[in-house]
């Protein structure tokens, strides 16, 4: 509860945290994501290990995913993607005002959360947090899905992870890819 708390009163600091965007900036912009729910509570940052690490979610059970996008000198684009349509994976909750949903069915069924910042009015990051209930298409084999991540500045510099997501019967745990 205290993180919910913690990651509530960051995400309303860092939205209203208005910002000057830089002439010259080379610095990638930073991510936090926070995952909870049936048991797990774990943070992930830019400098963990995405390409080796697996997310494994309990099918049919409801987490809290929080995802904050931050950039000192202002944040362009917040993305949040998932490849699976729904009901394969759920967002009972409506989105923020701020942010846009497309739900594309072309072959790699793309769901897809964006935030757009303002040029005129930046800030330096914005969040957004959802339940996510990751039921799979079967109610027996480990089904796996990848989330797309990606924070951009106003000089577009970019941070992209991809968090793979495995959807089984069991506890939910990181562990190896």
């Amino acid at each position: 509860m205290k993180k919910i708390i913690l990651i509530t009163l960051l995400s309303l600091l860092l939205t209203g945290c208005k910002t000057r965007i830089s002439e010259r900036d080379s610095v990638s912009p930073t991510l936090t994501l926070l995952v909870e729910g049936d048991g797990l509570r774990q943070q992930f940052d830019e400098t963990f290990d995405f390409d080796n690490t697996v997310l494994y979610l309990k099918r049919g059970e409801s987490y809290n995913i929080s995802f904050i996008g931050s950039d000192r000198g202002g944040v362009n684009t917040i993305v949040w993607e998932v490849q699976a349509l729904p009901p394969v994976i759920e967002f009972p909750d409506p989105l923020p005002p701020q942010w846009e949903r497309n739900i594309s069915t072309t072959p790699t069924a793309l769901n897809t959360m964006r935030w757009r910042g303002d040029r005129a009015h930046p800030v330096t990051g914005h969040s957004i947090t959802t339940a996510v209930i990751p039921n799979g298409v079967t109610t027996h084999a480990v089904e796996e899905i990848e989330m797309l991540f990606l924070v951009e500045d106003f000089h577009f510099n970019t941070l992209r992870k991809f968090l793979t997501l495995r959807i089984y019967n069991e506890a939910p745990r990181i562990g190896p890819r």
